[in-house]
């Protein structure tokens, strides 16, 4: 009777808890992904063409930066790289561009790039052994940038060659202090 029916009541019960245990991971999941989460940009330390230390955590203190990753065979990286260095000097109030080359032969391959490609007065950082860009870029694909703000945070994150990425970045440094 009344018994009987409590229990069955129970187990049922007990079944949708259980049916909602189940889901509870991929609702969390799904709440997790829909809600867009800023990144912070992973610390890094490395040397300049000068023998200098640099590391991201100074850089920030005074700039928004514009990290770039690139390497002397890369053909794409001919174009990105001026065209970078071209929109960090018209807003240099406002963010300091920062290279990265992954050349393993290091200081000699990153300096015949630059001169061939007419930069000047940027600081190049030396990744020989990709340790940084495995941070950012896993795959080690470049061209590869990210406007990273005072706060760590990356806004924009461009890998390969994406030339509509260069206007995205110019849209957003115009709105940026």
């Amino acid at each position: 009777g009344k018994a009987h029916d409590a229990i069955h009541r129970c187990s049922y019960f007990m079944r949708q808890i259980r049916n909602l245990m189940y889901a509870l991971p991929l609702i969390l999941l799904f709440i997790n992904t829909s809600t867009p989460r800023t990144i912070n940009a992973p610390h890094f330390a490395l040397y300049n063409l000068n023998g200098q230390l640099v590391t991201l955590r100074k850089e920030i203190k005074s700039n928004n930066i514009i990290l770039a990753f690139f390497a002397s065979y890369c053909v794409p990286c001919k174009r990105e790289i001026p065209e970078l260095q071209a929109i960090a000097t018209t807003h240099n109030q406002s963010c300091k561009l920062l290279l990265i080359n992954i050349d393993r032969e290091g200081a000699q391959k990153a300096e015949q790039f630059l001169s061939n490609n007419n930069i000047h007065n940027v600081e190049c950082l030396l990744d020989i052994y990709q340790t940084v860009i495995s941070k950012y870029v896993p795959e080690k694909k470049v061209p590869a940038f990210f406007l990273i703000n005072k706060n760590r945070q990356i806004l924009i994150k461009s890998i390969g060659d994406n030339p509509g990425n260069i206007n995205r970045l110019k849209n957003i440094l115009s709105n940026i202090r």
